[in-house]
This record gives C-alpha cells, structure tokens and sequence, in this order.
C-alpha cells in the first residue's frame, strides 16, 4: 500500500478530490450514506437475483510452518503471521450485477439495501474500523452513468502499488477467464492506472480489448452506475492469494515456458521510498560475495522475464518481490521480513505455486505507528543482521550451482 493514498484520501476527506475523466458527473445527485453492511457475492445473488458465476469453491487450507531463518537476538525464531493468514478462503468468481453504484477509484461495489458486497475490497475484513468509515464516508458524491456492460477490475491501491495492480488487479482476469466469460460483449474495461513502464507491458500482454481499457487513477474520484457491471472477487482474500491470479498472468504473459533451466540469482533492492534498509551497502557486498546481480526493479522494464530466469530471489517485504509470480516452480526465495509489517502475501502466492519461499526477520529501529488517521505499512526503516544472512545464504544456497 503506498502512502501516496494517503494525499488522496486527505483531498477526498476534504470533498476536493477531482471529478472522473470516464463519464460527466451527473447532476447534484448525492448518494445516501448507509452505516456500512457487508454481505458476499453468493449470498447476494441470492437474496436479490443476480447472476452468481462461482469459479472456485469455498476451501479450508492447512498452510505450512513459514520457514524462518535464524535472525538478530532481537527477532523472534518463528514468524507468526496471526489473523493475516486466514485458513478459510471463500467462494470466488464473478458476480453480474444490476443497479448497483461502483466506487472508483477503489472499486467497491454497492449494491441493493446499500450493502457493500465485501468480497471485491481488500478492505473486507475492517469494514468496522474508524479509518474504513472515513474512507466510506468519502466515497459518497455525485453518481456518473456508464451505459452497456462494464468489466471491474479495480481494486484498492491499485494505481499506487505495483503488487496491488498486479495482483489484486489483473489478477481477477484470471476468475473471468474461469467464468467463461466474452470480453467481446463487454463495452469497456476499467483498470486501474499502470503505474510503471514495466505494468504497462504486462497490460498490453494480456487479451484484452485494447480500444476498450479504461484506465483509472488514484486520484479519480466518482460513483458510477453501470448499467451491467462484471466484478470479479478479490483473487483469495487480502494478504492470501488464490492460485488463479498466477497461473493466468504468467500463462498470458510468459507464454510458454522457457527452454533453458533458470540460473540467475537476484537480489532485488529496495533503495527508494520507505522501510528502506540502513545497512543498505553492507547487505549489497554481501549478495555480490554470493553471485547476485543487484536488481533495481525500476530499471528494468521486462521484469517477468527477469524472475522467470531466476533460481533464486532475495529481497524485502514489499511491491518488487510481487514479480515472483513469474517465477518457475522450485525457486528459491529470501523475503526480509521487517518485525512491524508481517504479512504473509508472498508466502501464501509461494506456497500455491510451488515456490519454495523462506524469510528472515529484521529488526526495526523505530517503533510506532502512522500518523494520525494514516494507512499503509508503516514507514520505519530496518536493518538485516550480516551474519544471520550468511546462515541463510548458506542453506538456501545449498545443492546449486555455485553454492
């Protein structure tokens, strides 16, 4: 999540946010503001009679005991995931629905009795926090009417987080393509906004009707009416992925699978915005002992291709790690895990990819939380313990080429 949402939500607190450049506001009509009710896509299809397109049932999933390398004193031997790691994962699939009002830039989807169908919003789970209410309370203005059949694939922080994009986003495609469903009848296709050259080549990759896309920024701000809207659900649930968002982008994306074994070791450095790593320069003369390349994601515009050629990924918590989605089966990775933001989305998409996946926690010299009202992962900076890396290294190493 970046904190750049957080100035977009400070204009839309303060009723500034931009008008939507997909459809003319229409005029004054001001959308009722309901106490926030959630209920899921099924539920909802029955109770009102819209068209419920189930892609994968409802499963109760026994993850595996994170393995997790020794890290400084100050770290704990075993990283717990707690709540964030929900062994219970709906139904997925793709609701069509009528009348309802779709709240962009984030996607949410209201629809009859002002419920909130909580199954397409990362935010499913917190719909009772102060900060969600804020954001609810925002996203009540004036409606714009889309005409035809819409196709949703916005999601929450979509336009600001390339994880997000990636996978929240364009990972829904994947339960559409499952659903059966012709892009060729759908009017348009909302997507949030790439926010990098490299998403921008992972769009065009995909089969969808180019003159159709309709790109969103954060900082679009609109309830629109679709006339038929098509959402696909949330592709797991916030933090757990499905398989379907993997093995629909790298099918579309990477095609057929590589002739040659992957060989290339990545360190992928997370030099810019925050939780940065102060001993930056130590851990990067450490990689290279060990034969990565250090990889600025940034910099490279063919990312899939850069992890599909990797056997083994290094790198912290955050959104450059998301390409590992691109990564063959039996890849090996690292995830630095800072001690104030552990989340278990990289190990979950692992684990349902067969990726085998590791992390080492980090400590984090400040403590804290976000401002005032803030959201996102907090911003502190954290530190690798040198030589719990060389532990580490040593064993994921282990039986390759090179050692």
């Amino acid at each position: 999540m970046s904190f750049q949402v957080l100035n977009t939500l400070a204009r839309l607190f303060s009723g500034a946010g931009p008008a939507a450049r997909s459809v003319a506001p229409s005029a004054s009509h001001s959308v009722a503001r309901p106490k926030v009710c959630g209920i899921g896509s099924a539920q909802y299809a029955a109770r009102f009679g819209a068209v419920w397109r189930p892609t994968r049932g409802a499963e109760t999933i026994d993850w595996p005991l994170p393995l997790t390398y020794p890290g400084s004193p100050e770290t704990p031997a075993q990283i717990e995931f707690g709540a964030f790691l929900e062994s219970g994962i709906p139904a997925l699939g793709v609701l069509e629905i009528e009348g309802a009002r779709l709240v962009e830039p984030w996607g949410w989807i209201v629809g009859a009795d002002d419920l909130l169908l909580r199954d397409h919003t990362w935010f499913s789970r917190q719909l009772d926090k102060p900060y969600f209410e804020r954001l609810w309370a925002a996203s009540q203005r004036a409606t714009s009417p889309l005409p035809g059949t819409t196709l949703s694939l916005l999601t929450d922080f979509g336009a600001t987080n390339y994880a997000h994009f990636l996978l929240d986003a364009l990972g829904r495609l994947g339960l559409v393509a499952a659903a059966g469903i012709d892009l060729a009848a759908v009017d348009r296709v909302l997507v949030p906004k790439p926010c990098s050259e490299n998403a921008r080549r992972i769009l065009a990759a995909l089969p969808l009707p180019k003159e159709k896309i309709v790109s969103v920024d954060e900082g679009d701000a609109a309830v629109l009416l679709p006339e038929r809207l098509l959402a696909p659900t949330y592709p797991g649930v916030p933090c757990c992925y499905a398989p379907e968002p993997a093995e629909f982008l790298r099918s579309h994306v990477l095609g057929a699978a590589p002739a040659t074994p992957p060989t290339t070791r990545l360190y992928v450095d997370r030099a810019d915005g925050s939780r940065t790593l102060e001993n930056g320069a130590e851990v990067i003369a450490l990689m290279r002992e060990h034969g990565f390349s250090i990889y600025n994601p940034s910099e490279h515009d063919d990312q899939p291709a850069d992890f599909a050629a990797a056997s083994v990924v290094v790198g912290a918590h955050g959104a450059g790690l998301a390409n590992l989605v691109f990564c063959r089966p039996g890849t090996r990775i690292l995830e630095f895990m800072p001690m104030d933001h552990v989340r278990p989305y990289y190990f979950t998409l692992a684990v349902r990819m067969g990726i085998d996946w590791a992390c080492l926690p980090c400590r984090c010299r400040a403590t804290g939380d976000h401002p005032p009202g803030g959201l996102g992962p907090r911003p502190f900076s954290f530190r690798v313990d040198p030589d719990a890396l060389r532990g580490a290294l040593a064993d994921v190493l282990r039986d390759l080429p090179g050692g």
